[in-house]
């Protein structure tokens, strides 16, 4: 939560590492789906996991940190624009 809070893709879909892997999927599990975290770490697990259940998953090397440096748009659930607090 602290991460998507400190900044985040503006189309992105917030799920919680600990509800993959065993929470229903939503429906966006349907789609080859962007996992990215702020670092890339945990969305290298996230990415594992989801295929694990069959889901067409791939990390964002670098997270969000390389998101922004790559000049991608980023918000804040505070509305802060470009910048990953």
């Amino acid at each position: 939560d602290h991460e998507w809070a400190a900044g985040h893709a503006p189309e992105a879909i917030h799920t919680p590492l600990s509800s993959l892997a065993t929470a229903p999927l939503p429906t966006w599990s349907t789609r080859r789906v962007v996992v990215v975290c702020r670092s890339g770490n945990r969305s290298k697990q996230a990415t594992d996991l989801l295929r694990h259940r069959g889901v067409e998953a791939i990390s964002l090397t670098g997270g969000m940190m390389a998101w922004q440096q790559a000049g991608g748009a980023v918000v804040t659930t505070v509305g802060d624009v470009d910048r990953i607090a």
